[in-house]
This record gives structure tokens, sequence and C-alpha cells, in this order.
């Protein structure tokens, strides 16, 4: 299994706010975003713009993603049965963990 992890506690803004862009043949689109925090949980929410030749559509998701620190991850691939590895850079810059059903050879 592999696993690329959210953000650890404390790396996160609260409060801080970005927009993405993207435009393509008849179609543009703005993300915007906002981050809370309460405790060890984030909620991210996205606001889209969606605008094309017919007019302009909004929608809004929110996304609430635990924070969890490698230790606490690790255990939680232990208490599962697994043997788990954790690469600290990983894919984006986030680590990844790499776990395995245990064996008898494994710790």
């Amino acid at each position: 299994m592999l696993v690329e992890p959210w953000f650890v506690p404390g790396t996160l803004q609260a409060a801080h706010v970005a927009i993405k862009t993207a435009e393509a043949t008849g179609l543009s689109v703005a993300r915007m975003s906002h981050i809370e925090l309460d405790g060890n949980l984030s909620r991210l929410r996205f606001e889209y713009l969606i605008g094309r030749p017919d007019g302009i559509e909004h929608a809004v998701e929110v996304h609430e993603l635990g924070l969890f620190t490698t230790e606490e991850m690790l255990a939680c691939f232990h208490e599962a049965g697994l043997h788990a590895t954790y690469d600290p850079k990983g894919p984006a810059g986030r680590g990844l963990f790499v776990a395995r059903r245990k064996t008898s050879t494994s710790a």
C-alpha cells in the first residue's frame, strides 16, 4: 500500500486563502480555497467559478482532513498488521508511506 500523507500538525497556516485559475477554449475556472484548523482537523473550503459561453456556474466543496504525526501514522499501520516504511520526501514533498503485510520475518 502506498499512502501519501496530508500535512503533520503545526505545518498548515490557519485562515490561508489561495486562488488558482485555468483557461481553455470556451472555459475559464477560478478556484479559491480557505483553510480552517480545529485541533488536529484541517477543513479546506473550495469555491469554484466555472465560466462558459452560456454563463457562470458556482460550486463549493469542503474537505476535512486529519493532521497526524509520522509516528501516529506508523502506529496505525502497525495496528493494522502492516510493516511500513517512510520516505520523508515522497512525490509532492509531504512524504510517502510504503506498507506491506507483515511476514514472519518482518518486525
